[in-house]
């Protein structure tokens, strides 16, 4: 097998790319920065959560039709899928909670947004074919990817339905009150 057709091969650039957000989300993202820290703009993280996407998709395809051995490939594809939409999630939470909405667009939110659902879908085709193909890691992976696809799909919901806001606001409503007398 040549070195260039071995599973953590087809994973590494994906993973790469969420590690990077990741570390740019941990260090670059802060409500009161170090002194001396440049901060990250929102165009960084965007950037970064698409090109995973794009490298994440084609490192997918090129799974799916070069590797010899097609199943640990795919499933090694499938978990960077998974760390990149965990670590565009992630990104979103703790730029919620810097505040950056103040500073950042709302593209740079949609863009880190679409990353998370773009690489659950993605991850769960990979995991859904290793797992076809014979592969142990991917039987256990679905219930992971199914769940990550599940929770966009929510969050999709979620931002489009006004019922479904309103029952949120319901809930929130009548919990405050039972709470606060």
């Amino acid at each position: 097998m040549s070195p260039l057709n071995r599973p953590p091969v087809f994973a590494a650039p994906a993973s790469l790319f969420a590690g990077v957000l990741l570390f740019g989300a941990l260090t670059r993202v802060a409500p009161e920065p170090a002194v001396g820290t440049v901060l990250w703009s929102g165009d960084v993280f965007a950037t970064l959560g698409w090109l995973g996407v794009l490298t994440l998709v084609v490192s997918c395809i090129l799974a799916w039709t070069l590797a010899e051995d097609r199943a640990g490939a795919l499933a090694g594809v499938g978990v960077s899928g998974q760390l990149l939409l965990l670590s565009a999630a992630l990104t979103i939470g703790l730029a919620v909670n810097a505040e950056c909405q103040n500073y950042w667009d709302a593209y740079h939110f949609s863009s880190l947004a679409w990353t998370v659902a773009l690489s659950s879908f993605a991850s769960l085709a990979a995991v859904q074919r290793s797992q076809r193909l014979g592969s142990e890691l991917g039987l256990y992976l679905r219930p992971v990817a199914l769940a990550s696809v599940g929770l966009s799909l929510l969050g999709w919901v979620w931002t489009e339905s006004t019922a479904l806001q309103g029952l949120g606001s319901e809930v929130a409503r009548f919990l405050f009150l039972a709470t606060h007398g």
